[in-house]
């Protein structure tokens, strides 16, 4: 609540308050890392989420926002590695799936991100966020305007 007042010095004091009361709480190491995240500060965000990681190492949310920060450091196997293990975690997670195929679609290998993109709507029906970004992709592959980088900031 308080990182989306933009109030991040005291979101973080509340987090590492959590955090001393309760070291293990994942939750709080996640939170933590979204309001370094929303700062820029990708370093301390991966810190945050890997302490989240030992913590709860099945947890899929972890990997995927650690591997939305590896993208935005342009570390894209480390964000793809995160990625796959969201997924290998719960193969039905559309938000991993949305993001690698984002990153695929980013790094120029399009009928790989076709391909998960068109596995998300198999999965999910009604997924709005796949089928744009699936339209959006083969729209720029048909008007030879496709870079790989139109999708990489529409991250979940």
């Amino acid at each position: 609540m308080l990182a989306e007042l933009n109030r991040h010095a005291e979101a973080l004091d509340a987090y590492q308050q959590v955090i001393h009361i309760n070291p293990n709480s994942a939750f709080a190491y996640i939170s933590k890392g979204a309001v370094y995240d929303s700062l820029n500060q990708y370093n301390e965000a991966l810190d945050a989420y890997d302490q989240a990681i030992r913590l709860e190492p099945n947890w899929a949310l972890a990997h995927i926002v650690k591997g939305a920060v590896y993208d935005s450091l342009d570390q894209y196997n480390e964000a793809l590695d995160a990625y796959d293990q969201a997924i290998r975690l719960e193969p039905k997670n559309i938000d991993a799936y949305n993001n690698k195929g984002l990153l695929l679609a980013k790094l120029h290998r399009s009928d790989e991100a076709l391909a998960i993109f068109k596995h998300v709507l198999a999965l999910e029906p009604n997924d709005d966020t796949a089928r744009a970004n699936e339209k959006k992709l083969l729209r720029a592959l048909d008007e030879g305007t496709y870079n790989g980088s139109e999708s990489a900031s529409e991250k979940t």
